[in-house]
């Protein structure tokens, strides 16, 4: 077996079998063994021992010792949470497809907030019952939470923030062309689809004789920080990236403030404004003078900016790399802990 830590290739030689089996194993007898790691019942000794030099254990221990995976947390929600959805745009699935091993589904459904909410004649949010399945329906039917969270944002920063940052007003305005009536519509929406979800839910509830009714608990994800990334012409950067990095500031502090506004108690959160500022490009002082940490934004030697992403977390294009989204995880287990009633 050949898998990787970070960079660097791995060997199945380089795993310490004694090490891992004891770090990982309980046991209440000789035939049951429990991985705390991947939460797994294993029936013999020898499976175990296999189990703790195979690949899959040693991904979920690398996703535990960088904060991606927390096994307390997987099983006190296990018992609470019936499915959890990423929906939206790519930032949400990269980033919390892991979140709950077995319970977690990612819906991509690309688009902006404005082209979602605002439009006229244009896409709405997609909804949630779309993104589950029969099997998932009966799990959130049976006493147990639904967690939406919701991604947009990015690309109303990449490419349309002339339309409603800075109070500016365009031609095409979304209410008033501000990053507060932008963020109005789009928790608007969310609510709507939170509540659509849960009548859907009800009526498949009581066709199947579930137990319960379902109950959905939504999460807004904070827009990511603005990038120099690779381009996409589909979607191409508009407007220079210090202005891009204002105003992904301006909508994020948009989004809490709607958040707040809508009054929605533990139903509806918002992960803060300062939820990527561990992948943020920043300033530092050293020698009395400030140096920015980072050299550059993105691969083609753009001048970093701070407050933009920094380039060594960076997938080379607009994302913080998967595995290193570990500071997010923790801000959500928190959530969940606070908004569901979980032991942590």
């Amino acid at each position: 077996m050949v898998t990787s830590l970070g960079r660097r290739r791995v060997k199945k030689a380089d795993i310490n079998e004694e090490v891992e089996f004891g770090k990982a194993i309980i046991s209440a007898d000789d035939s049951q063994f429990l991985c705390t790691f991947c939460g797994c019942d294993l029936q013999s000794e020898d499976q175990a021992r296999k189990h703790v030099v195979g690949w899959k254990h040693f991904r979920r221990a690398r996703m535990v010792s960088s904060a991606l995976a927390c096994p307390s947390f997987d099983a006190s929600a296990s018992s609470v949470v019936g499915r959890i959805v990423a929906i939206g745009d790519c930032h949400g699935g990269r980033t919390c497809s892991l979140l709950l091993p077995q319970r977690t589904r990612s819906a991509f459904h690309g688009g902006s907030i404005y082209s979602r909410t605002c439009r006229d004649g244009g896409r709405q949010l997609p909804s949630l019952m779309s993104a589950l399945r029969h099997q998932d329906l009966d799990h959130v039917c049976d006493g147990k939470w639904l967690v939406a969270i919701w991604s947009y944002g990015e690309i109303d920063v990449r490419c349309h923030a002339s339309r409603w940052s800075g109070n500016g007003v365009g031609q095409e305005e979304c209410e008033g062309g501000t990053a507060l009536s932008l963020a109005r519509a789009y928790v608007c929406a969310v609510l709507h689809e939170a509540e659509a979800a849960a009548c859907a839910a009800r009526a498949y509830q009581r066709g199947s004789g579930a137990a319960s009714e379902a109950r959905v608990y939504s999460i807004i994800l904070a827009v990511p920080p603005a990038s120099a990334g690779r381009n996409n012409d589909r979607a191409p950067f508009v407007g220079e990236l210090i202005d891009r990095v204002a105003a992904t500031k301006e909508l994020n502090a948009a989004l809490s403030e709607a958040c707040r506004e809508a009054g929605a108690g533990e139903a509806l959160v918002f992960t803060g404004e300062d939820t990527w500022n561990f992948a943020m490009t920043s300033h530092q002082q050293h020698d009395g003078q400030l140096k920015v940490t980072a050299a550059t934004s993105g691969p083609d030697n753009v001048a970093a900016v701070p407050g933009s992403l920094n380039a060594d977390l960076s997938d080379g294009h607009v994302h913080v790399r998967s595995d290193l989204c570990g500071p997010v995880h923790s801000r959500l287990r928190d959530l969940l802990i606070r908004g569901l009633g979980l032991v942590a």
